[in-house]
C-alpha cells in the first residue's frame, strides 16, 4: 500500500517539475516611443461619486494625462471637429464602446 502512495506521489511532483512556465522575451520598454498618445471615446469615471460623462478623448504626451477633451454624448454620434489632433509621431487607441439599441 505504501508503495503506491510513494509512486503516486512521485508522478505528481514530477508532473509538476515538467510544467515550468518559459522565460518571457526580453522587452526594454513598451511599444514605441510616441511623442503623444490619445485613447479616444472612453468613459469617464473620475472618482468623486459623480456619475461617468463621455466619450472623451484623452490624451496622454510624456507618460502625463496632458488634456481631457469631452467629443459628445452617451448614445450621440462622436462630433470629429471637437477631438485633438494627432501629432506626426503619436498613436491613437480607439476605446469606443458599441451603442446600445442603435
Amino acid at each position: 500500500m505504501w508503495k503506491i502512495l510513494i509512486c503516486l506521489l512521485a508522478l505528481m511532483l514530477g508532473g509538476t517539475a515538467m510544467a515550468q512556465i518559459t522565460d518571457a522575451p526580453q522587452v526594454s520598454e513598451g511599444k514605441g516611443s510616441y511623442s503623444q498618445q490619445i485613447i479616444r471615446g472612453v468613459i469617464l469615471i473620475n472618482g468623486t461619486d459623480s456619475p461617468p460623462y463621455g466619450p472623451v478623448d484623452v490624451v496622454v504626451a510624456g507618460n502625463r494625462i496632458e488634456e481631457v477633451v469631452a467629443v459628445g454624448n452617451p448614445g450621440v454620434l462622436i462630433d470629429s471637429s471637437r477631438r485633438p489632433k494627432l501629432k506626426p509621431v503619436g498613436m491613437d487607441m480607439d476605446a469606443t464602446a458599441p451603442v446600445p439599441f442603435s
